[in-house]
C-alpha cells in the first residue's frame, strides 16, 4: 500500500485469485474526519469556514471533540431548506468511527451587540418599533433596524443604544391606545 491507514473494505478472501492491479483491500486514513450536519436557512449567514464547534458522539456522550467548519454548501436542500456543514475533527487518537451520530455545537464569536427581548418590538408593516420610556410616564415610538433572532431576543442594529429603556411587556395595548389618541396614524 502507498501509505497507511486502516482497512475499511476487503475485496478477497483467502485462497480467492486475483490479477494484476486488482484492488484488494480499502485503506483509509482516520487520524481526521469529516462530520456533516445541516444548518437551517436562517442560520447561515451566522456560520463561517474556521469557526469552532464541540462535538458530542451518541455513544460517548461524556466526551467532547473539538471540530472546524470546513465548508458551508451554497445551497439549500430543496426538502429541508438546509445546507450542508462540513467540519474536521482530529482523531489521532482513533476514538471515532465513521458513521457515527453527532450532536454539533458551533462557537460563535460575534463580539459585543445589542439585545433586545424580542416580545419588545411590534411589527408595523416593514416598520420594527419599540416604545422608549422617556421618563415621567411618557413613551416615544422608535424605529429600530433589528438583525438576527433566536425567538427569544433578537439583535438591535439601529435605533437604541445601550442604556435606553424599552417597553418589554403590553406594547400591543400601548400602540392600540397611542392610534386611537392620534386618529389611527401610523408610525
Amino acid at each position: 500500500a502507498p501509505s497507511d491507514g486502516v482497512v475499511i473494505d476487503k475485496h478477497i478472501v483467502s485462497g480467492s485469485a486475483f490479477k494484476r492491479g486488482q484492488a484488494l483491500l480499502r485503506l483509509a486514513d482516520l487520524s481526521a474526519l469529516w462530520i456533516e450536519t445541516f444548518a437551517y436557512e436562517r442560520d447561515l449567514p451566522l456560520i463561517e469556514s474556521g469557526m469552532k464547534a464541540s462535538i458530542r458522539i451518541t455513544n460517548q456522550p461524556w466526551r467532547e471533540f473539538v471540530a472546524e467548519v470546513m465548508q458551508v454548501d451554497p445551497f439549500l436542500q430543496d426538502h429541508t431548506r438546509t445546507a450542508r456543514v462540513r467540519l474536521a475533527v482530529d482523531n489521532r487518537d482513533g476514538q471515532l468511527q465513521p458513521g457515527l451520530f453527532a450532536q454539533v455545537t458551533l462557537h460563535a464569536d460575534f463580539g459585543e451587540m445589542l439585545l433586545i427581548p424580542e416580545d419588545a418590538v411590534l411589527v408595523s408593516g416593514e416598520k420594527r418599533i419599540v416604545f422608549l420610556d422617556m421618563g415621567d410616564g411618557r413613551l416615544k415610538p422608535v424605529s429600530i433596524r433589528t438583525g438576527y433572532s433566536d425567538g427569544e431576543h433578537v439583535v438591535v442594529r439601529r435605533g437604541l443604544q445601550e442604556g435606553d429603556k424599552i417597553v418589554t411587556s403590553g406594547n400591543f395595548l400601548i400602540a392600540a391606545e397611542s392610534k386611537l389618541k392620534t386618529g389611527g396614524a401610523q408610525w
